[in-house]
């Protein structure tokens, strides 16, 4: 039977490592997750890491709430602010496809922004919707100088944020069409 809801992964060995997520079917996700870390290929490198060192055993998986797929984003952005989330890459519900409900014009919905902005802390979501001057300014401060290139507009460093999705619109591809570094495209997703 399909399940959609928020799971939680966490470490046996250091409990307060945990991982946030949400599905629509939350075994599938589960396996895609083991998978991922077998292969080496999982999108949060500590959680990888950490899987490598202790393995599959020191992971346990729970399902923490059962929810609507309507309410997924929402609930999940509630547990995401409400633990310490050390193997989440992305602090902000919505970062993988496949759980957004996006329109034609690969945007969330006004609606949908609202609420988000909600719950969320701050102003800082990668849903749609504009980030204000002082959160761009704060990622301005952590993305490291280009050697002598331009530096990355306002709206770069939105689209950079907007675009990446694991496994999909990798780092290597931004970097590539932004001829910056992987690293820096690091910086600019974890400063969200």
């Amino acid at each position: 039977m399909k399940t959609s809801g928020i799971y939680k992964i966490q470490s046996i060995v250091h409990p307060e490592r945990i991982y946030i997520g949400s599905a629509i079917n939350i075994h599938r996700r589960r396996n895609q997750h083991l998978r991922d870390l077998n292969h080496n290929k999982h999108h949060s490198l500590k959680l990888q890491r950490h899987f490598n060192k202790h393995g599959q055993n020191d992971l346990s998986f729970t399902v923490i709430e059962e929810c609507s797929v309507e309410n997924l984003l929402i609930r999940e952005q509630h547990h995401l602010n409400a633990n310490n989330t050390y193997f989440n890459i992305c602090k902000i519900a919505g970062n993988c496809s496949g759980r957004i409900p996006w329109n034609k014009n690969k945007t969330m919905s006004n609606e949908f922004c609202e609420k988000m902005k909600v719950v969320s802390t701050g102003n800082k979501n990668r849903l749609g919707c504009k980030h204000s001057i002082e959160a761009i300014n704060k990622l301005r401060k952590h993305i490291p100088a280009n050697k002598g290139k331009t530096k990355l507009t306002e709206e770069q460093i939105t689209e950079i944020q907007f675009k990446y999705i694991p496994r999909e619109y990798s780092l290597s591809m931004l970097a590539q069409e932004y001829n910056i570094s992987k690293q820096t495209v690091l910086s600019i997703i974890h400063q969200i």
